[in-house]
């Protein structure tokens, strides 16, 4: 069970950008370890390695595959928004894209897209979406939303359960 100790260690172990006096360390892999876990159910995994790598860290916590793992992640994202708008300029979509942007490297689940015509676009999108390489993911969506997974950035869905944030 986590408790408020333990989100104290990982934001001291992330510091501040206004007081580096707060930075502490993890001193065990174990301890780095399980930081990163409750690093990721919050969406700052990334975040936290780039504070341990900072102080050459990684190697010694033996955090380098899972480092690779969410740059990645956080560069797949990326080009998926970039692709998803190339498809829609092309295909003279009237969409916006919205991510929150973070002051800090954070890979979010999901590239969210809104369309602004009508529900004939709303149905050109989705096959242009199908068309394009995306799958459609069938889930708990409302009928004004549906879902795709970018195979060929994300690779194949591997749904998991959601992790409650902390």
């Amino acid at each position: 069970m986590i408790n408020n100790n333990d989100t104290i260690r990982l934001l001291q172990a992330i510091g501040s950008p206004f007081d580096s006096r707060c930075k502490k360390l993890p001193e065990s892999e174990k301890e780095a370890k399980e930081l990163f876990e409750l690093a990721t159910k919050n969406k700052i995994g990334l975040l936290y390695l780039d504070s341990l790598n900072k102080f050459n860290l990684i190697e010694k916590f033996n955090l380098s595959e899972l480092y690779f793992i969410e740059k990645k992640k956080h560069a797949e994202q990326e080009k998926t928004a970039i692709r998803i708008s190339e498809i829609f300029n092309q295909n003279s979509i009237n969409y916006a894209i919205f991510k929150s942007i973070m002051p800090f490297p954070a890979t979010p689940n999901d590239v969210d897209i809104i369309n602004f015509g009508d529900i004939r676009d709303y149905k050109i999108i989705a096959q242009i979406m199908n068309d394009s390489g995306y799958d459609e993911v069938f889930g708990q969506a409302d009928t004004q939303q549906r879902m795709f997974h970018d195979v060929l950035n994300g690779g194949q869905l591997i749904p998991h359960p959601k992790k409650k944030d902390v």
